[in-house]
């Protein structure tokens, strides 16, 4: 019989690497003096904007464009206290703040919140691409539910900026 799907996914997992390559303007190099750059700073801004949200719906998915942030402004948070050899940091936001795990791979700066409420996972990836003024591309993506139930998972995009 045919492939199976563990099989398929172990075939494009080795071949992606091949047939993707990085963006020309970005060498290794660049990408390794990002990440100490990234492995060294205490804080971070961020800065969110346009992306995608999903729900479903009398059992449809229904994914849309979302906004982050209040209207006509872009949603901002910080990260403080970043220790990337303990592996934790501080998340400040409007609503609050609270203790997030810090891991610092090859990619870049990744930081884990588990907000007790929703439950879930909040997630922040800053690539260790530095697009200039050591401002990072970043991805927030929040694996939540509301009131613990109904999930509402979200995505957003922009950029996060070394902040002394």
């Amino acid at each position: 019989m045919g492939m199976t799907l563990f099989r398929a996914i172990a075939t494009l997992s080795l071949a992606a690497p091949l047939s993707c390559s990085p963006s020309p303007q970005w060498s290794l190099d660049d990408s390794s003096a990002a990440r100490e750059r990234l492995a060294t700073t205490k804080s971070l801004k961020c800065e969110f904007d346009l992306g995608t949200s999903a729900e479903w719906k009398e059992g449809q998915l229904r994914v849309a464009s979302a906004k982050f942030g209040l209207k006509g402004e872009k949603g901002v948070f910080h990260f403080d206290s970043i220790d990337t050899e303990a592996g934790t940091a501080r998340f400040i936001a409007n609503a609050g703040a609270s203790d997030v795990e810090a891991i610092l791979d090859p990619v870049g700066l990744t930081f884990l919140e588990k907000p007790g409420l929703m439950g879930g996972l909040v997630i922040t990836t800053v690539y260790a691409r530095d697009l200039g003024d050591q401002r990072f591309p970043a991805v927030f993506s929040k694996h939540v539910a509301v009131f613990g139930l109904v999930p509402f998972p979200q995505q957003y995009y922009g950029y996060c900026s070394i902040w002394e």
